[in-house]
């Protein structure tokens, strides 16, 4: 019975999807304020940025974990189910809270017209609040300046770096996304960025001091111990000379120094944090989606990289490995799609342009062969341009067994389409 009341949620709440994306605050503000203001019962850590956000959290909620702390987590989107999104240690939040807060907003702010995002951090918040939690980490949505997560004054914060994405609502230039972003820093509260470009961060930092923000920057501190692609390569913040990233790829060593970065700033507030906390933690956090080798024959390879800063740095890993992937890529209307598949047929031994379920911003076949039409043969692999491939469980089987068993495929360029092609992995087994 539970399962059909948390059905019926979900397709309730799926109904706030059509409100789609609206700029203010004034829904959350007021939404809060009729809540009793749970944001305000636990302390918290406020993370943006373009990519490697999601990562950044994950590693920071797990390290104060491991220190003993109850620790919330908030993500989005998901990949297998929308519980992934509200976390306490771990653990997703149960059907039967999802139901309860559900019912629970219903009755307090179902009358104001809140978007499907803000309806979810609303209900983390009541739930970390009951909870009880210690702390909570919060992953902001696309931007910063008008997420719903911005209503929280949170102990430190973080932004990992700033590329192209989004541009339709946060701007056209990574200036100007920086802008909307960097909003989430406030007056006297730690702020640490893993942005290296230097005009970016002179941005950052004028901002930062005319509002009086402390702002760190993570290379002043970190050191990359040794060079390669696998996940034993280490690195160095702070007073840890040799630390160990469980996550694939160099980007997340960084994402991982971020992470010990913000526990850093929360012991000089008075928070135990453990050294083999940090050390533990960043090595053995699990979050799927982040070049996740799934292992058969053929092997699958799963990145949620979705946009040109995510792809460059996917492209960076894959070149250094030496292997070239069977790529299934696709990805959503208002991303560079032509751009993206340029720049990783290099690393492809054959493209499949994959169509999956995105809702409305979803590319029809026919769109995604006028793309491919006008792609220059001589890109891809032996000039022959991607094939369409429709992402159903059918045409998955059928395609697998076109590829040598001791090959890999490369499953890229949207968190939906690697939600989908995981589910059918499981399936599979």
């Amino acid at each position: 019975m539970m399962s059909e009341f948390y059905q019926q949620t979900l397709k309730e709440m799926d109904g706030l999807a059509g409100r789609g994306i609206q700029k203010g605050l004034d829904r959350m503000e007021s939404a809060i304020r009729l809540l009793g203001n749970p944001q305000n019962r636990f302390p918290a850590i406020h993370i943006a940025g373009t990519n490697g956000k999601g990562s950044t959290c994950a590693m920071t909620a797990e390290i104060l974990r491991r220190s003993g702390y109850k620790t919330g987590l908030t993500i989005s989107p998901h990949l297998e189910d929308f519980r992934e999104r509200i976390q306490v240690n771990r653990q997703w939040i149960p059907i039967d809270a999802v139901v309860s807060i559900h019912r629970h907003l219903k009755k307090r702010v179902g009358h104001i017209p809140l978007t499907y995002f803000e309806w979810t951090i609303l209900m983390a918040f009541q739930y970390f609040a009951e909870a009880r939690v210690d702390i909570a980490v919060l992953e902001t949505g696309m931007g910063g300046r008008w997420d719903a997560t911005n209503v929280v004054t949170p102990l430190a914060a973080a932004i990992t770096n700033i590329s192209l994405d989004h541009e339709a609502w946060l701007g056209q230039t990574p200036e100007a996304i920086l802008q909307e972003k960097m909003q989430i820093f406030k007056p006297g509260i730690p702020a640490w960025t893993a942005i290296e470009d230097d005009k970016l961060f002179g941005l950052l930092k004028q901002y930062c001091t005319a509002n009086r923000v402390p702002l760190y920057r993570l290379s002043d501190y970190f050191r990359q111990n040794s060079k390669g692609v696998d996940a034993v390569s280490s690195f160095s913040v702070f007073d840890y000379p040799y630390l160990h990233c469980g996550l694939s790829g160099i980007h997340q060593q960084k994402n991982a120094a971020l992470s010990v970065a913000l526990c850093e700033a929360l012991k000089l507030k008075g928070y135990g944090i453990f050294r083999e906390a940090v050390e533990e933690g960043i090595r053995d956090v699990v979050w799927p989606g982040r070049l996740e080798m799934a292992a058969g024959r053929p092997s699958v390879l799963l990145d949620c990289a979705h946009n040109k800063g995510g792809i460059e740095v996917l492209k960076n890993h894959l070149a250094k490995t030496g292997h070239r992937y069977h790529l299934v890529f696709g990805t959503l209307k208002d991303r560079p799609a032509a751009a993206m598949l340029e720049m990783l047929a290099p690393c492809a031994a054959g493209i499949r342009w994959a169509l999956f379920d995105g809702g409305v911003r979803s590319y029809s076949r026919e769109d995604a062969a006028r793309i491919i039409g006008g792609l220059k043969p001589e890109t891809f692999p032996g000039g022959i341009g991607p094939e369409i491939l429709t992402i159903d469980r059918e045409s998955w089987q059928n395609f697998t067994k076109t590829i040598p068993p001791d090959e890999t495929i490369l499953v890229c360029g949207s968190i939906y389409l690697v939600s989908q092609v995981r589910q059918f992995l499981k399936e599979i087994k």
